[in-house]
């Protein structure tokens, strides 16, 4: 089970210092998958997202599990 959800196209350094430490579940193309996310989103502890992901009052209900929502390039 992963810890973090990332779920759009974020390459780099910070990535591979995510990888070192959590395990990462990265699908860079399922915020254009609504549904599919929102089934995703429960099994996580992290959601990491950039500026495609529509982080909705309804996701955010759906995930269980979750302690923290990031923006990469806030």
């Amino acid at each position: 089970m992963p810890d973090i959800l990332v779920t759009e196209n974020i390459v780099g350094s910070p990535m591979k210092s995510l990888r070192a430490d959590f395990a990462v579940a990265f699908e860079p193309d399922l915020w254009k998958n609504p549904a599919r996310l929102s089934d995703t989103v429960g099994q996580v502890r992290a959601l990491m997202v950039r500026n495609q992901t529509h982080v909705t009052a309804e996701l955010i209900a759906r995930a269980s599990q979750l302690e923290i929502i990031a923006r990469a390039g806030a």
